[in-house]
C-alpha cells in the first residue's frame, strides 16, 4: 500500500474525518505550505488570507465532481481546521507527511510545479520574508525533489 494511502487511513481515523482519498491527497500536497508559513514561528495576516484562498480553491476543485455547494463549503472548513491543527502539531506529523509526499510525488511529478509555486507564493506574500522561509523552501525543494 502506498505511503499516502497509509497516511490517509491513519490521519483521517485519528482526526475523525470523512473525506475521500482524492480529497485528502490534494490537501496533503499542500502541507508543505504549512511548513513555509510556520518556518518563522508565526502566521501573519497575509499568509492567513492566502491560506484561506488556497483552501477555498482546493474545496472548489471537487465541485466538478458534482458535489453540492453545501458539501464544498464544509470541505473548505475541514481544510481550514486541518491546516490549523497541523500548524500546532508539526512535530507529530511533519516527517510522516513528507515521507508520504516524497513517494507520492515520485509517482505523480505533474503536481510538483504547482506545489513549488505555492511555496514561493506564500513566502512572497509574507509580511516579512526572512531566511527561515527561504531555508524551508530550499529544504522542501530538496526533500520532495520539486525541482
Amino acid at each position: 500500500m502506498p505511503e499516502i494511502e497509509k497516511l490517509y487511513e491513519d490521519y483521517t481515523h485519528k482526526r475523525g474525518l470523512s473525506m475521500s482519498l482524492d480529497q485528502f491527497i490534494l490537501f496533503a500536497e499542500f502541507f508543505p505550505a504549512v511548513l513555509v508559513i510556520m518556518s518563522d514561528g508565526m502566521m501573519d495576516e497575509q499568509e492567513r488570507i492566502y491560506l484561506d484562498r488556497l483552501n477555498t480553491n482546493l474545496a472548489n476543485t471537487f465541485e466538478e465532481d458534482g458535489m453540492s455547494r453545501e458539501y464544498i463549503n464544509k470541505l473548505k472548513l475541514t481544510f481550514d481546521a486541518e491546516f490549523e491543527y497541523l500548524m500546532t502539531h508539526l512535530e507529530l506529523w511533519q516527517e510522516i507527511y513528507l515521507n508520504a509526499l516524497h513517494e507520492h510525488l515520485a509517482q505523480h511529478p505533474e503536481s510538483k510545479e504547482i506545489i513549488l509555486d505555492t511555496l514561493h507564493l506564500f513566502a512572497s506574500k509574507s509580511q516579512d520574508v526572512d531566511d527561515s522561509e527561504n531555508e524551508m523552501i530550499h529544504f522542501l525543494t530538496q526533500r520532495l525533489e520539486l525541482a
